[in-house]
């Protein structure tokens, strides 16, 4: 910070001379209207003993935010009910905000560093964007992650569950000699559904 000698105070032309000084803001906080106090001043050139100079009074200034310039990624399986984490890398002390997103809309209540893959998100892209707070500002933004399938395994034959009237498909195990129909309609699972005592080839 620095200060100009006051416009009544005459100075020579051609004259070396030159004020300086340390202004202190009484907040450290993002504001207006703050409180300067001045110190350490004092004159500089070859013509600075021909001058004196005091402080101004009632100094008042501004904090405006930093900006953020991390970088944000996200990390986990891309699959349905899998926890996601957004990795921000920035300088110490930022304050920063998460927002999740599926394609261009912001996911409600999605605000946290972890994430976890909802049904709706299945075959969208997921991203999340951080913003500064507080007394930083600026956003950036993960690369987007699409969002696949559960593997998840059918249940073994003796767990098998009759739920009829769903769209189903057939798979043949050879050890019992039985074909065996699964659910395949909810997006997150495989569940069987119907026992057939056919052999092969046969049409059920």
């Amino acid at each position: 910070m620095s200060l100009t000698i006051p416009s009544n105070q005459l100075v020579e032309a051609n004259d070396d001379v030159a004020v300086t000084c340390t202004g202190t803001y009484e907040k450290t906080d993002v504001g207006e209207n703050i409180q300067v106090t001045i110190s350490d001043l004092s004159l500089s050139g070859a013509d600075a003993e021909f001058y004196e100079v005091k402080p101004p009074e009632n100094i008042i200034g501004s904090i405006t935010p930093a900006k953020i310039d991390g970088t944000v990624e996200i990390t986990g399986t891309p699959q349905f009910d899998q926890k996601l984490t957004a990795v921000y890398k920035g300088n110490a002390g930022e304050s920063v905000t998460f927002q999740w997103k599926r394609g261009e809309e912001e996911i409600v209540n999605a605000v946290g560093e972890i994430y976890t893959a909802v049904k709706e998100d299945i075959g969208q892209n997921i991203s999340v964007t951080v913003t500064g707070t507080g007394n930083y500002e600026g956003s950036v933004i993960s690369e987007g992650i699409k969002i696949e399938k559960a593997d998840k395994a059918a249940p073994d034959e003796k767990d098998a569950k009759i739920d009829y009237g769903q769209e189903v498909v057939t798979d043949y195990y050879p050890d019992t000699n039985h074909i065996m129909e699964f659910s395949n309609t909810d997006d997150e699972s495989a569940t069987a559904v119907d026992e057939l005592a056919l052999t092969p080839g046969d049409d059920p």
